[in-house]
C-alpha cells in the first residue's frame, strides 16, 4: 500500500506536468496566430508522455485489480491462488472494494481520453478553477482548499517547478496568496455593494450566526467536561476479568530471580458498603465514594502456579546477592490484567519495583524448606486502573493508606521432599499465612472520549477546533486593507494578466506585471483609486442627485 501511495503521487505529478506543459504551448501557438487546438491535440514531446501514460495505466490498473491483487490476497487468506466454495475469496466479483477502486480509475481514463481526444485548454483562466465562478458556494469551497494542510503549498510548488517563470517560489507565493483574497474579497462585497446604507442585519442572519454560533462556541468548550462526568451516556462498566502476579528479586538491576507466581484469583467481587466501611476509604484523600462502585476486591492464592525452578549454581548466586551489602536489591512485582477496554488493549502488564535493604533480609537464608521471608509494607494494595489513553498505567495510591500497606511474607515449602515452591500471603491472625487481597479501581470506559484523558483531549481536539476557528476569524486587522476592498476587479484584471503573460513566455512582461501590482498595493493612495472609495455617504449623495 505505501508503494501504491508514492506510484500514485507520482502519478499525479506527471500529469499536472504535462497538463501544464501541453496547455503553455497550445497557448503560444495560439498567440502566434496558428490554429486552435481544442479540436484535435497536436503531438508534442508532452502529449506522446499523455498518450504513452494512459497506455500503460490503462493496462497496468486492469491486470492489478483482475489478477494481482486478488491472487496476492487468496494467497494471504487461504495459501491459494484461486477461490473455492465455502471459503474467503478476494477476488474482483466479491472484494467490493476492488470494484469501487476500479469504478475511480474508470473515470480518471475517461477524463483522460477525452484530453487526448479534443486537446487541452488554451488558458487557464485564474490561479484555480473555483476562481472562475463568482458565487458564495465556490467561495466556501475555495476557502476549504486553502485550509487544508499543505494542499496549497503543494499545488502552488509544483506549478512554480513545472512552469517557466521570471518569478522565484516566494514571489509566486504571495501572487498566488493575493490573488485568492482578492478573490474571496470580490464574491464578499458583492453583498455588501447590493445592500442600501442604514439597512438593520436581517434577525434570521442574526439567529444563525449570533445565538447558533454562541451555543456551538458553549458546547465546544463544555462538551469535553460532560464526557468525562458523570452525564457522559456512552460509559462502560470495564470490570478486571482475571489478574496475574509475579514476585522476584531484582540485583543490580540486570539479574532477575522469580520466585512467586500466579495466574488465577480465588475470588473477584464488587466492594460492598460494609467493606468499604470497615476499610475507611472515606479517610483516603485520593479515593472518592463514587469510586465504590467501580473498586473490585481480588484475593490472590497463597500457592503459585509453578515450582521454584533454581539451579545450585543459582541459588548460590541468589544467597551471595542477598548477602552482600553493597548489592542493590528491589522486589519487582509484575501485574498483568484483562478488561474488556479500550478493544485495542485487552491485555496490560506492568511492574512496580521497590528498594530493599539488608534490614529486609536479615533472616534465615539458607533457601531450603522452612525459608520464611518478611517484608513489611512492601507495596500499597489499593490500585487505579485508568481505562483511557496510550499508557493504561495502574497507579499506587500511597496516602493516607496505612491499612492497605501489608506485611508481605514468602514460605519457601517443599512436595513429597521433591518440589520446591513457594507460598506468598500477608501476615494473618496469630501469625498464620493469610490470603493477600488487592483493592482495585477499575474505571469505566467511554468510546466517545476518543481514548483521551480530559488534559490531553482539550490540548488536542479543543485546541485544534479553537486555532480552525481562529484561522477563520484572526487575521481580520492585519488583512484589512485586502479584505475591504470595494472593487478589486482590476486588480483580479491585474493578476489574470501576469498569468497570460507567464503562459505565452513573455517573462519580462510578467516581472512587470508583478511589481506593478506590488506597488498598487504597497500605496494606499493608489489603491483607493483603482478599486474605488467604501464611504457609503459619498454613495447616497450620488444616488440622491
Amino acid at each position: 500500500m505505501v508503494l501504491a501511495l508514492f506510484a500514485q503521487i507520482a502519478i499525479m505529478l506527471i500529469d499536472r506536468y504535462i497538463y501544464l506543459t501541453v496547455t503553455s504551448e497550445s497557448l503560444v501557438r495560439d498567440w502566434q496566430g496558428q490554429p486552435a487546438l481544442l479540436k484535435k491535440t497536436s503531438v508534442t514531446f508532452a502529449t506522446g508522455c499523455k498518450v504513452v501514460l494512459h497506455i500503460v495505466l490503462t493496462v497496468a490498473i486492469h491486470a492489478l485489480l483482475f489478477w494481482v491483487l486478488p491472487i496476492l490476497g487468496n494467497v494471504r487468506i487461504s495459501g491459494e491462488v484461486g477461490c473455492k466454495e465455502g471459503k474467503e475469496c478476494n477476488d474482483f466479483q466479491r472484494n467490493w472494494a476492488l470494484r469501487v477502486f476500479y469504478c475511480l480509475w474508470l473515470a480518471y481514463l475517461l477524463l483522460s481520453a477525452v484530453q487526448l481526444r479534443l486537446g487541452m485548454p488554451t488558458i487557464r483562466d485564474g490561479s484555480f478553477p473555483l476562481t472562475q465562478y463568482r458565487s458564495l458556494c465556490s467561495k466556501w469551497l475555495f476557502q476549504v482548499y486553502l485550509q487544508v494542510p499543505f494542499l496549497f503549498e503543494l499545488r502552488t510548488l509544483t506549478d512554480w517547478a513545472f512552469t517557466s517563470t521570471a518569478l522565484d517560489f516566494w514571489q509566486w507565493l504571495k501572487f498566488e496568496d493575493v490573488y485568492g483574497r482578492l478573490y474571496i474579497a470580490k464574491i464578499n462585497q458583492s453583498y455588501y455593494l447590493q445592500r442600501e446604507p442604514g439597512q438593520p442585519i436581517d434577525c434570521c442572519y442574526k439567529f444563525w450566526v449570533g445565538i447558533v454560533g454562541t451555543i456551538g462556541l458553549i458546547v465546544m468548550l463544555l462538551a469535553p467536561l460532560v464526557l468525562f462526568s458523570d452525564l457522559n451516556l456512552f460509559v462502560y462498566e470495564n470490570p478486571i476479568k482475571t489478574i496475574a502476579v509475579e514476585f522476584g528479586f531484582l540485583i543490580e538491576n540486570r539479574n532477575y530471580y522469580k520466585i512467586f507466581s500466579a495466574s488465577r484469583v480465588t475470588d473477584i467481587h464488587y466492594m460492598s458498603e460494609a467493606e468499604w466501611e470497615k476499610m475507611g476509604l472515606d479517610q483516603v484523600r485520593d479515593v472518592s465514594r463514587r469510586d465504590r462502585e467501580d473498586m473490585q476486591v481480588l484475593t490472590i492464592p497463597l500457592s503459585g502456579d509453578s515450582i521454584w525452578d533454581i539451579t545450585p549454581e543459582g541459588r548460590f548466586s541468589l544467597q551471595q546477592s542477598l548477602y552482600d551489602p553493597r548489592s542493590s536489591l528491589h522486589m519487582l512485582m509484575t501485574t498483568s490484567y484483562i478488561r474488556d477496554y479500550p478493544p485495542h488493549q485487552h491485555l496490560s502488564v506492568h511492574s512496580f519495583q521497590a528498594p530493599l535493604s539488608n534490614a529486609h533480609i536479615q533472616q534465615q537464608l539458607a533457601m531450603s524448606e522452612g525459608t520464611r521471608l518478611r517484608f513489611p509494607k512492601l507495596f500499597s494494595s489499593l490500585w487505579r486502573l485508568p481505562s483511557v489513553g496510550d499508557q493504561l498505567t495502574p497507579t499506587m495510591i500511597e496516602r493516607d493508606i496505612e491499612q492497605f500497606l501489608p506485611d508481605i511474607e514468602f514460605h519457601l515449602e517443599v512436595y513429597k521432599d521433591q518440589f520446591e515452591y513457594w507460598r506468598m500471603g500477608r501476615q494473618g491472625a496469630e501469625g498464620k499465612l493469610a490470603e493477600l487481597k488487592v483493592y482495585v479501581i477499575s474505571e469505566k470506559h467511554s468510546p466517545a472520549t476518543l481514548n483521551f484523558g480530559v488534559v490531553t483531549f482539550y490540548l488536542t481536539v479543543v485546541f485544534f477546533a479553537g486555532k480552525m476557528l481562529r484561522m477563520v476569524t484572526g487575521g481580520s486587522a492585519e488583512n484589512f486593507i485586502m479584505s475591504e476592498v470595494r472593487r478589486p476587479d482590476m486588480l483580479l484584471d491585474l493578476g489574470n494578466a501576469i498569468y497570460l503573460a507567464r503562459m505565452v513566455g513573455n517573462l519580462k512582461e510578467e516581472e512587470e506585471l508583478f511589481y506593478e501590482l506590488i506597488d498598487i498595493m504597497r500605496s494606499p493612495a493608489t489603491m483607493l483609486i483603482v478599486t474605488g472609495r467604501s464611504a457609503i455617504r459619498e454613495v447616497s449623495k450620488s444616488k440622491t442627485d
